[in-house]
């Protein structure tokens, strides 16, 4: 059980740095940092492109475009696959047995 939760841990990390990546090329190709605009262009594809929550689709998009807004280069910030994921309230949950 150990094992297969680490796998899916894996695969979401994977998942939010191509989702994370996708945004910030978005962004780079749009010249745009607006959160809302991002949304209304590219929800809906976003949902079909990546197999994670909408929760943090919404989250790394919003992180990309942060990182885009915060740099002022031409090259598009990147994430590596098993960077952090940035998790909240809707994200995240610890429970007890």
């Amino acid at each position: 059980m150990i094992e297969s939760g680490k796998q899916q841990l894996l695969e979401t990390m994977k998942e939010y740095s191509n989702c994370f990546n996708y945004f910030s090329d978005w962004s780079k190709q749009n010249n745009s940092t607006s959160k809302r605009v991002a949304h209304n262009q590219t929800y809906q594809q976003t949902k079909q492109l990546f197999k994670i929550p909408t929760a943090l689709i919404q989250s790394s998009r919003d992180l990309a475009l942060e990182a885009c807004k915060n740099k002022k280069t031409k090259i598009a910030p990147k994430k590596k696959p098993y960077s952090s994921i940035r998790y909240d309230q809707r994200t995240f949950s610890l429970r007890g047995k």
